[in-house]
């Protein structure tokens, strides 16, 4: 032990006992007003009055720079606070070994307002915190000091932080030192320092490898930053320690000084123009960088109409400062024809060095349309007649004059049924077409004899382009009145179908015969099964399907159960003339004896009339989404926009796709983008294919989009239905009302892990703000709550529910469940276990699909009716899975997700948000919101590490890639309070609506709004991207409101 340092129990035992002797026998004395120190009577060695005060400053001490090998020293003050002197010292230490120690300070007595400075010592032997106290006693008083501790910590600091690079220069490059600083108190050795991204900032010199850093001690490393693109950029430095597995991380900023382009308007639609007039349009060019713009030309790109024109080209590079413009005119001369055009601005942007204006303008004029352009009436028994349609529409701007409809000289087996309401018929006066309408007029092919017959209809009108229109008419006579009908294709295969999906394949049923097929419906039956029926047909019961005509029957597949399903549609067909009966089906398939008249054959009795229906429910890691695809009304002459198909792989071994086809599609389907096959989806890598539609007359198509794989052995077709329809009308007017109270599903996935405990309560606390908009607009909500947890089942209310079941007793609550708020925050509040695979993304997707959210056709009044895989009797009374009836096709559907750790769902978040987002439909964003709580950061709610009260939590970034691309939010979860954030979800999802999705994409430049008939010029805004109109927060339409978007529907090359 050093000298003057005292360790253990009392450090000045032999002083007290002597001191405490003293005190005795001045006790014992007799009292004496003038005793002295001689006895003689002097002063006494106790002054009358005397009261010293100890006071200890500071009454605890904290301990924050110890290690094991570096103690620290804290200092205790000792003084009087009263009067006379502070005697008998005595100091003691709690426990009496252990990592404390103290310096004696020799203190003999201390006087009125003297102090003393003692030495309290820390010497920690491991990194664990630990406590203490130091007593010190004098004049028969005791103060305690409380000693605590800081564990021990290993912390690195950037310095400056964040790292940032301001204000570069494009392809100049700057370096920056960074001082790497050890703020702990352990010591750290340098092994690595790397970038997250590494494409503009690099580091040029890094620290010597296995630096040693004590507290406080400092190293350095370079970064070099070039910009090639200019903007922000934000990256993150690692530097690796042998010490601590994790690495630091140290936020990086840049920013390059650059020009940037912008056009107001953006695109140009000059309207409808009279023949030959021009008219101008100036268009302003927008600095909106932070570096001046340099305009360097402006040209027409090839292929565009010559109607256009730029009028001030120039001549030279324009320099424009920042947030200044330049004015570029642009002219239109009316032609004939509608003109698309593009003009193109060149600048130094580096963003987009020549950034192009489309063009739009119309003559003013009428344009005369027909379809179809020709009719064929095919084979026609002599003595029938056979009607056909044809649609004769104006596609200009002005109103169409239709001065006659007439035959040309040719067969006189052809004529045009009258029409009181349309005089041009056979000469007997004028009509008007308006802009966007059309005529209908039937026209009749009625044979007299054997053989073909032509002729035309000569159509008269103001076009100017074609003031006479002709269409060809043909049709052939033959001997007989026969009904044929060719049904196809035979078989039908729906390929590999997810059990408890459906999907609709068409069926044409074609009347090749000479005369008429009346059609008394169609039915679907299974074999052993009742996976098939017939959903729609385009003739009702009872009408009759001309020589030549067709029909579609749609049939559907809605597979039960993992096996392969067979069976039969049937198509009830009668001959009218022929006492109802003698039908044909797919006889010209039948006939051997090549004589080319398929009513030669001997057919009695006549084959049944239908197709075989076959499809697979299997599982299989392959998935393509979406599963079907509607490309809406398109415009005559112009293609949709390509809708893409994507082939995911959700197992873990790659998979093969050897073959991607149109099936049963006319051209006016097409496939683009196709890699070369055969190609290898891994989960990582999926095949996206596009499908564009470009209509070639008016009416419906159906076609199948068929995918061949490796998925399956026994069937390795997927087949994906497409449907499209032409129309010549390109103005489109969407209506829609403003309700309250709209249906919504919510979908809460909550994190049952034992770490979760305390953010579940945090969740259940603020339920109340959650619903407090559903409660206000009276929404008709339900609410279903399961875990996440793949690994392992949740047991609530003693019963086990795996990852993707509703949990509860019903599965869902609604609004009339008695207290149904206490109900909703018990079940989140689920309690903690321990699962080994936290999988939100997935627990989700298993929610909605199938076993989980499928209802069967069989009845029901109880789960003792129904079995597996469909064991619940669900609130429809149809046997089902746990969640049947949760999802409703008329509402929209919002997830949410609390978890403290990555999601670790095997698919990849794209493939996550195709699946959501294909519940309700692509078209259908607004109906589609995944939220998330989880790893953010607090203030910014950007994923990210963090900590709370409550622990740590993982970033979770996968879960916000979906959240962001589904419309969602992400909160963070280690917030004190969530319940702002959940408040904000629920007046998203149950508040009135500020997004209206378009049913067909528009043209921005003419998207026009009214509501209640009131033209709305401000308070909102056309989302191109996800061709929606959005009102502002403070424009929100009332509930009620008529909401009318007209617009013009966009042409696609």
């Amino acid at each position: 032990m050093q000298p003057g340092v005292m360790v253990g129990q009392w450090a000045s035992r032999y002083r007290w006992r002597l001191w405490a002797a003293a005190l005795l026998l001045v006790a014992v004395s007799p009292a004496c007003s003038s005793c002295s120190d001689d006895g003689g009577g002097g002063q006494s060695s106790f002054a009358e009055g005397s009261d010293p005060q100890l006071v200890v400053s500071p009454t605890s001490l904290t301990f924050s720079a110890a290690t094991v090998d570096q103690p620290e020293t804290l200092v205790v003050e000792i003084s009087n606070g009263g009067t006379g002197e502070l005697r008998g010292f005595e100091y003691a230490l709690n426990p009496a070994q252990g990592p404390f120690t103290f310096e004696d300070p020799q203190i003999v007595s201390v006087k009125e307002g003297e102090s003393v400075n003692m030495r309290v010592t820390y010497s920690p032997i491991n990194e664990q915190a630990v406590t203490g106290q130091l007593v010190i006693q004098a004049s028969g008083q005791s103060q305690t000091v409380f000693l605590n501790t800081i564990p021990p910590k290993r912390e690195l600091q950037c310095e400056p932080s964040p790292i940032t690079f301001n204000n570069s220069e494009l392809g100049v490059e700057q370096t920056q030192t960074v001082t790497l600083r050890n703020i702990g108190n352990l010591p750290l050795t340098l092994t690595d320092a790397l970038m997250e991204f590494g494409d503009a900032v690099t580091i040029t010199q890094p620290p010597a490898a296995n630096t040693e850093l004590r507290p406080d001690q400092t190293a350095t490393l370079e970064l070099s930053f070039l910009s090639e693109s200019g903007g922000t950029l934000n990256d993150t430095l690692y530097i690796q320690t042998a010490e601590v597995e994790a690495a630091f991380e140290c936020d990086v900023r840049t920013s390059t000084a650059v020009p940037l382009i912008d056009l107001s308007p953006a695109r140009i639609d000059f309207g409808n123009i009279a023949t030959n007039e021009t008219v101008t349009e100036d268009v302003r060019v927008l600095n909106i960088g932070d570096a001046p713009l340099l305009l360097e030309g402006v040209d027409m790109l090839r292929g565009s109409s010559e109607d256009f024109a730029i009028v001030n080209p120039p001549t030279e590079a324009v320099s424009i400062a920042v947030g200044e413009s330049h004015t570029i005119t642009i002219s239109y001369t009316a032609g004939t024809e509608t003109a698309n055009g593009t003009a193109v601005f060149f600048s130094n942007d580096p963003t987009v060095n020549n950034l192009p204006l489309p063009l739009l303008g119309r003559p003013s004029e009428p344009d005369i349309g027909v379809d179809p352009t020709a009719i064929n009436f095919g084979n026609v028994g002599i003595t029938i007649s056979s009607p056909r349609e044809l649609a004769i529409f104006n596609n200009g701007t002005e109103p169409l004059e239709v001065a006659s409809v007439e035959l040309d000289g040719g067969s006189a087996d052809f004529r045009i049924a009258p029409d009181p309401g349309f005089p041009p018929i056979n000469g007997n006066g004028a009509a008007t077409i308006e802009p966007g309408e059309l005529q209908r007029i039937s026209v009749i092919y009625s044979p007299t004899d054997v053989g073909p017959d032509a002729a035309n209809i000569l159509i008269n009108s103001n076009d100017p382009d074609t003031p006479e229109l002709a269409v060809p008419l043909t049709g052939n006579g033959l001997e007989g009145v026969e009904c044929d009908v060719q049904v196809g294709p035979d078989p039908l295969n729906f390929g590999l179908t997810a059990r408890g999906s459906s999907k609709i394949l068409p069926v044409t049923v074609r009347n090749t015969g000479t005369g008429p097929c009346q059609y008394n419906g169609s039915s679907a039956q299974g074999i052993l099964n009742n996976a098939f029926s017939v959903s729609a047909a385009t003739l009702n019961s009872g009408e009759q399907l001309a020589p030549g005509q067709s029909m579609i029957i749609e049939v559907q597949y809605n597979p039960t159960s993992f096996d392969l399903n067979n069976g039969q549609m049937a198509v009830m067909l009668s001959d009218p003339n022929n006492g109802q009966a003698g039908m044909f089906c797919n006889a010209g398939e039948r006939c051997a004896n090549g004589t080319g008249n398929p009513f030669e054959c001997d057919l009695s009795p006549p084959p049944d009339c239908g197709v075989q229906l076959t499809g697979l429910a299997g599982v299989s890691d392959i998935a393509v989404i979406p599963g079907n695809v509607d490309f809406g009304l398109v415009t005559l002459g112009c293609a949709s926009q390509a809708q893409v198909v994507t082939v995911y792989n959700t197992g873990a071994v790659p998979l093969e796709v050897n073959n991607v086809q149109l099936e049963g599609c006319s051209n006016e389907f097409e496939l683009r983008g196709v890699p070369q096959l055969p190609f290898e989806v891994a989960s990582n890598n999926p095949l996206p294919v596009q499908v564009v539609y470009r209509p070639a007359d008016l009416g419906e198509d159906q076609c199948v989009l068929r995918i061949d794989s490796n998925a399956s052995d026994q069937e390795p077709t997927l087949r994906v239905p497409l449907r499209g329809e032409g129309t010549n009308i390109s103005r489109q007017v969407d209506v829609f009302e403003q309700i309250d109270g709209r249906k919504v599903d919510v979908l809460f996935v909550i994190d049952g892990s034992g770490s979760m405990s305390e953010e579940q309560g945090n969740v259940s606390r603020n339920l109340g703000q959650f619903l407090s908009t559903a409660e206000l607009l009276n929404n008709d909500f339900q609410i279903g709550v399961t875990h996440l947890d793949l690994g392992e089942a949740v047991r609530f209310n003693g019963e086990q529910y795996e990852a993707g079941e509703l949990m509860g007793d019903p599965a869902f609550l609604t609004r009339q469940y008695p207290n149904y708020l206490t109900e909703f925050q018990n079940r989140v509040d689920m309690g903690a276990s321990g699962g080994s695979q936290e999988a939100g993304l997935e627990a989700s997707r298993k929610a909605l699909s199938d076993p989980y959210i499928t209802e069967t056709n069989d009845t029901c009044t109880n789960d003792s009716q129904c079995s597996d895989p469909y064991p619940y009797c669900g609130p429809n009374n149809v046997c089902g899975g746990r969640n049947a009836g949760f999802l409703r096709e008329d509402a929209s559907l919002e997830i949410i997700i609390l978890s403290d750790e990555e999601d670790q769902s095997t698919a990849t978040p794209d493939f996550y948000v195709d699946f959501f987002q294909s519940i309700k439909g692509f078209r259908n964003d607004s109906l589609l919101n995944v939220s998330v709580i989880v790893g953010a950061d607090v203030s910014r709610n950007t994923p990210a590490m963090c900590s709370s009260s409550n622990g740590d939590a993982e970033a979770g970034r996968r879960y916000d890639t979906v959240a962001q691309n589904t419309g969602g939010t992400t909160g963070s979860i280690c917030a004190a309070d969530f319940g702002g954030y959940l408040q904000n979800i629920g007046n998203r999802a149950f508040g009135l609506r500020r997004e209206f999705f378009l049913s067909r994409v528009a043209d921005p430049a003419t998207v026009q709004v009214r509501v209640d008939g009131v033209d709305q010029s401000t308070g909102w805004v056309y989302d191109e991207t996800t061709n929606s109109v959005v009102f502002d927060r403070n424009a929100v339409p009332m509930a009620g409101a008529t909401i009318e978007v007209e617009y013009e529907a966009r042409c696609f090359p």
